[in-house]
């Protein structure tokens, strides 16, 4: 059984992973997704690993909370589950003296042990002097697994998309941060603000004092913007930021329908102390999207207080 299983999942995983989108999103759009059904399916393929309300657990991302509920994203991350992968989601595996092996999202890790987290959701601490020698590495692809198109028509996505986004989270609330779609400016260029954008997570909140995005200390903190981008193409990513020398290195992912930008926060030396400085470049789609910032690894401290992320065409 394992070798006929290896034999079809390895098929279905052998085909470029850009040709089955191309194939599937225009039947997954086309269909009209059916919430209750997606249940019943959600509960067979994804609820191992993932949760959305009350269905579902595991170590994967609460679902619940997704912040681009397009099916152009889900569509393309469920057949190409390696396209973009966050270190605090890669997968470690180790093997002990006493012929164990275990494998897992690496939860925490001390000078005595290293605790791994499995698909189940279940824990597993490890003393280091137990460790096999050299047998502790991190895998550079998911935990989740390819070839999903072997089990899951279009119809059956278009189904689990509605389920999903039936159920998702709602942003926080706080006096001064009003959601809003973010419109070009004259110039071409888009001004992510802190007011202006969709608040999750349980640390995060936005300051009236000093008009940013503050107290982002839980891996779970993230902010979302909807962007009406006038036309394709690069552009220049600016930051106007404040950082605590403590808390300085910080990985960060700045994540568009079809670009990324990752890169970690300097100090500017107090938390009150504002800078602003270009970090990069960044390619986007036209039209309307969401862009997401938020933690590409476990806060130590805090990771930003943040006033504005600003989108200038790049010059040609």
């Amino acid at each position: 059984v394992r070798e006929r299983i290896e034999a079809v999942v390895a098929a279905g995983a052998s085909r470029p992973r850009q040709e089955v989108i191309d194939e599937y999103l225009p039947l997954v759009n086309a269909a009209h997704g059916d919430a209750q059904r997606g249940i019943a399916l959600f509960s067979q393929h994804c609820a191992q690993c993932h949760k959305v309300g009350t269905v579902g657990h595991g170590a994967g991302p609460d679902l619940a909370a997704l912040v681009d509920k397009s099916a152009d994203f889900i569509v393309t991350h469920v057949l190409d589950p390696n396209r973009a992968i966050e270190d605090k989601y890669l997968s470690y595996s180790l093997e002990t003296f006493h012929g164990e092996l275990f494998t897992g999202l690496l939860v925490s890790e001390t000078g005595a042990s290293i605790t791994l987290r499995d698909l189940s959701g279940a824990d597993h601490s490890v003393l280091k002097e137990d460790i096999v020698e050299g047998t502790f590495v991190r895998s550079t692809a998911s935990m989740m697994p390819g070839g999903f198109e072997m089990f899951l028509r279009p119809a059956d996505l278009a189904d689990i998309i509605a389920f999903v986004n039936a159920n998702l989270s709602a942003p926080k609330t706080f006096d001064g941060n009003q959601p809003r779609l973010v419109t070009p400016e004259q110039d071409g260029s888009l001004r992510l603000l802190a007011s202006n954008g969709e608040l999750y997570g349980s640390q995060l909140r936005y300051s009236t004092e000093y008009d940013c995005l503050a107290y982002w200390s839980a891996d779970d903190d993230q902010v979302i913007w909807s962007v009406q981008v006038p036309k394709p193409g690069t552009y220049e990513i600016w930051l106007e930021w404040a950082e605590h020398e403590g808390s300085a290195g910080q990985p960060f992912a700045i994540v568009g329908s079809v670009g990324r930008f990752e890169d970690r926060v300097p100090s500017t030396g107090t938390w009150g102390n504002f800078e602003r400085k270009r970090f990069g470049t960044m390619t986007f789609r036209s039209g309307v999207q969401r862009v997401v910032m938020r933690p590409t690894q476990r806060i130590e401290g805090a990771l930003i207080d943040l006033r504005e992320i600003h989108l200038v065409p790049a010059p040609q």
